[in-house]
């Protein structure tokens, strides 16, 4: 018997093994703690922002469709008002017929005007060449058939162009000179 109990005894290696893994134990269990810690502090901010994302999303929804109807109101403002500059355009080209400098620069301003009514959904009514449509136009002259391939309500001349929007809507008739129904009858 060993009464010296006063003696320490001596460590068994495994003793010290299981106290390592007893502390890394330990410290393990407070690393998944802090872990699941971060874990709910990042679902509650995940949580957090979508629901600022989702605020952001329908404000943003809402900006987008009050413009949409603002701009839609300011396009039945500009739509005649970019009739007029056309109408303008075409009046200075026909004083300057003459002068095919600025008829190009006219024509390629007049084409940049028409591109834009284009992209509001405003297009031209009747084009030279067409056939008289009295839904579309306003004859406002008829004349003789100033080539022999015309035909009888050729449209020969516009004089005010006429327009239509994306619903076919007519927003104004085009005015037009067109070739007389019998030359002989004049």
């Amino acid at each position: 018997m060993n009464w010296k109990f006063w003696e320490k005894e001596k460590e068994h290696p495994l003793n010290a093994d299981m106290n390592q893994l007893k502390q890394q134990s330990e410290q393990m269990q407070e690393q998944i703690a802090n872990i699941e810690n971060q874990v709910q502090k990042l679902t509650r901010l995940q949580y957090k922002t979508g629901k600022n994302t989702e605020e952001q999303l329908n404000t943003l929804s809402e900006t987008m469709e009050r413009t949409k109807q603002a701009s839609g109101e300011s396009d039945k403002e500009i739509i005649p008002q970019l009739i007029r500059q056309i109408d303008d355009m075409d009046m200075v080209s026909a004083q300057l017929k003459n002068d095919p400098n600025w008829q190009a620069l006219i024509q390629k301003w007049s084409e940049r005007l028409l591109h834009t009514l284009a992209d509001l959904g405003v297009k031209e009514s009747i084009h030279h060449g067409d056939m008289f449509d009295p839904k579309r136009t306003e004859a406002i002259e008829a004349v003789l058939p100033p080539e022999p391939q015309a035909r009888p309500y050729q449209i020969v001349h516009i004089h005010q162009r006429g327009f239509y929007d994306k619903d076919g809507t007519i927003i104004r008739k085009a005015q037009v000179t067109t070739v007389k129904e019998d030359a002989e009858n004049g």
